[in-house]
């Protein structure tokens, strides 16, 4: 009774394209019963008159007669930016966001946090990154290895190595300017080698890089270059920008490897390859994108996406019925392709067919639906595939096309209900996975320095906006900075060698050139042994380059430390979740005890009256001096059920702290107090080194 009630009630005051589920709803539906789905056309009918499709008008540019096509409107509006070939496709569904030069969708329209994050941990998520840049060298292989080497990050493995030169495996590093690491770092890259014969005189490696920091990573490069041709004679290096070349596709989720296989067709000549057709026969099989080496590449030819349209999510087959598992290993064979070649890139830019010559082929099908016959002059698109790993629970796909195939991919990729992820999903992911996101948590970086100028001023111009009696009083909290993280404060700078005329510019400048960022890799046990080891750490790595040792002075060693910053992870260990710009406290000796006493008595839900209250302790606000860092970016994490976050602390006190963890019987490693900058509540966390 209840349901026929609820059903009388709706049909009076909602047409059907109103009671469909949100996924499902379309603008267009209320005026096209074709839009509505089959089974509900014969209900709708009677709601529907015939009215015809309005048409759009010609749209008259500000302050001239001229009327403009619609080409011409939209390069008009591109003029201060630049959109992806898949903007139209976004800005009807998203909410759009002009960042870095590029009109990028930020996030959906519709709620998505929760479904973005399942589509990622058990189905498929798909992002548009082709807004990223790529820079292409080309020279002899030895001057190339120097360049990476004067550039790369020195404490991680070398992207001149015999794994990544073969063209097999991707190389994700850190990239610093020319010979200045530990400081100096720029961005995050990634580096690939175009598959060749070893003994081949000229080498190509394309460097993938965020377009926040494109500018200053091709700066490095070409002063790198530089360093790397002194002393030779006839040999060169070129560098090129391929940002108007490719576009690139980001698939992370288990069924990202389903949704591929079904939406791509490679051609007979990439299915002639042995190696690649064992790959490709076992993609769908893969429970995984992480099932397979990290970083391994393939290369392929696939037919046009359109002529295979509608594609279907390949199946995965009986894998208790297979023998064995195929082994699957990155070689420079199994990444070859012709994506490589700009004349090959050039030739396939506009496709031989467009969609109405596709659409003719379908009609004269005898079986409407029937999928079109592939033909011998049907477009051949190159394409490469690099797996992907966020962290150590998350894995994806890299899917590199050339320019102009952007619309038809996502087309393809999205028809089966793949999610489509904006900037906010994209940095949720990162999150959940453990892993930085650049550039808001990097802090040594100039890319995170605008990144957070621009983000306060926007969050402070909507704080001023609202009456006293209606904004939080940063003040009252003891909140220095609200918007931006204070660096000077964590790293103990306000006012070490600063003079009274010194502007709030220049001094930010003198801080900026002093903060550096310390590698996690192998950094807690040089934390433990002192300042002494953290140079001595700088040193090696320095030498693994063949890098002069920077100067320091035994003096200076302390400065070293003092100024460095090391990324961690902060768990939460009780309720609560932390926000971003949060505050991160050291906990003194003692009161270590009587915090560690509270966590026990709550975990265990005890009835001891003399254990501490948690509320109580957190009450008590330490004063700026306390304060050992950042949270970049704080949530509570879906993955592991409590709040977590992203951050950075001073180097210098996370060494006070391992050393009282190492020489005390604490239950907890590395406690610390963390506070929302709108709270008045400190909560007890955990730290943990970022690798």
């Amino acid at each position: 009774m209840e349901s026929a009630m609820k059903t009388a009630r709706d049909g009076a005051t909602h047409r059907v394209f109103q009671l469909l589920p949100r996924r499902m709803r379309r603008r267009a539906a209320s005026y096209d019963i074709r839009r509505i789905p089959k089974s509900l056309r014969a209900k709708a009918k009677p709601e529907y008159t015939e009215t015809s499709k309005p048409q759009r008008k010609h749209i008259s540019k500000r302050g001239y007669s001229k009327r403009l096509t619609k080409t011409e409107e939209f390069l008009r509006r591109q003029k201060d930016k630049s959109w992806l070939e898949t903007h139209l496709w976004h800005a009807k569904r998203m909410h759009m966001k002009t960042l870095w030069g590029y009109r990028l969708a930020e996030k959906p329209t519709a709620k998505a946090f929760r479904a973005s994050h399942r589509a990622s941990m058990h189905d498929a998520i798909l992002h548009d990154a082709s807004y990223f840049g790529t820079i292409e060298l080309m020279g002899p292989p030895a001057i190339l290895r120097k360049l990476l080497d004067t550039v790369a990050d020195p404490h991680g493995v070398s992207p001149a190595a015999a794994r990544f030169t073969g063209g097999g495996r991707v190389c994700d590093t850190l990239l610093y300017a020319p010979r200045a690491y530990p400081h100096g770092l720029i961005a995050p890259v990634t580096t690939m080698w175009r598959p060749a014969p070893l003994d081949a005189t000229i080498r190509t490696i394309w460097v993938r890089v965020h377009p926040a920091a494109f500018d200053e990573v091709w700066a490095a490069l070409t002063t790198a270059a530089g360093y790397a041709l002194e002393g030779t004679q006839g040999q060169t290096v070129e560098l090129a920008d391929l940002r108007d070349e490719l576009v690139s596709f980001e698939l992370v989720g288990p069924k990202g490897s389903r949704v591929l296989k079904g939406a791509l067709q490679p051609t007979s000549t990439s299915s002639e390859r042995e190696d690649f057709d064992t790959f490709w026969n076992y993609l769908a099989d893969l429970p995984n994108a992480g099932a397979i080496p990290r970083g391994m590449v393939v290369g392929f030819d696939a037919v046009d996406p359109r002529v295979t349209y509608p594609p279907k999510n390949a199946k995965p087959g009986d894998l208790d019925a297979r023998d064995d598992e195929p082994m699957i290993w990155p070689s420079g064979k199994l990444a070859q392709s012709g994506l490589w070649d700009a004349q090959t890139r050039e030739g396939v830019r506009v496709p031989r067919y467009r969609k109405r010559d596709l659409d003719e082929r379908r009609g004269k099908n005898l079986i409407p639906g029937t999928p079109l016959e592939r033909q011998d002059d049907d477009a051949k698109v190159p394409l490469i595939l690099v797996q992907r790993t966020l962290g150590e629970t998350m894995h994806g796909w890299l899917l590199i096309a050339p320019r102009g195939w952007g619309t038809a991919l996502l087309h393809s990729l999205t028809f089966t209900g793949t999610r489509v992820a904006g900037l906010a999903q994209r940095a949720t992911q990162h999150a959940e996975a453990g892993a930085s996101f650049f550039p808001v948590d990097f802090p040594s970086t100039k890319a995170c320095g605008a990144w957070w100028a621009t983000r306060g001023a926007e969050e402070r111009a909507r704080w001023e906006r609202k009456p006293k009696a209606k904004r939080v009083s940063y003040e009252k909290r003891g909140v220095r900075s609200a918007w931006v993280p204070d660096w000077d404060v964590v790293l103990g700078l306000e006012g070490a060698g600063a003079r009274a005329d010194e502007s709030e510019a220049q001094r930010g400048e003198r801080a900026e050139r002093k903060i550096w960022l310390l590698p996690g890799d192998g950094i807690e046990a040089a934390l433990e042994a002192g300042a002494g080891a953290v140079e001595t750490l700088v040193t090696e790595s320095r030498a693994k380059r063949s890098l002069p040792p920077i100067p320091i002075a035994d003096s200076d060693a302390t400065d070293l430390i003092q100024t460095a910053l090391v990324s961690v992870r902060v768990h939460l260990v009780g309720r609560g979740a932390p926000g971003d710009v949060g505050l991160i406290y050291f906990v003194k000796d003692e009161e270590r005890n009587e915090w560690e006493r509270g966590l026990e008595a709550d975990k265990n839900d005890s009835m001891d009256i003399d254990a501490p209250d948690l509320t109580e302790l957190g009450k008590v606000i330490p004063p700026p001096e306390d304060i050992i860092g950042y949270l970049s970016s704080g949530s509570y994490s879906l993955t592991r059920g409590r709040g977590f976050g992203v951050g950075a602390v001073s180097a210098s006190k996370l060494a006070q702290i391992l050393k009282y963890d190492t020489t005390s019987k604490t239950r907890y490693k590395c406690l610390v107090k963390v506070r929302d900058r709108d709270g008045m509540l400190c909560r007890a966390a955990t730290l943990e080194i970022m690798p």
